[in-house]
């Protein structure tokens, strides 16, 4: 998979999914698009499933 070169860094795909569903919003033609952009968080969320909380807590911050 493409993300998972990624999944592994702290905070690279929550922000990247924060950025993707903030620009999503200003496409009100394809609702479809938010929850396209929630795929980078899903992936994340995933990879780190073992993670400690003070990276759950990181992912959480950077994505809001």
């Amino acid at each position: 998979m493409v993300l998972s070169r990624w999944a592994g860094h702290p905070w690279r795909l929550p922000a990247v999914a924060g950025v993707a569903l903030a620009v999503s919003y200003f496409s009100f033609a394809l609702p479809v698009l938010n929850f396209v952009a929630l795929v980078p968080l899903l992936a994340w969320i995933d990879a780190n499933l073992d993670g400690d909380w003070r990276l759950w807590r990181r992912g959480g911050a950077v994505f809001g």
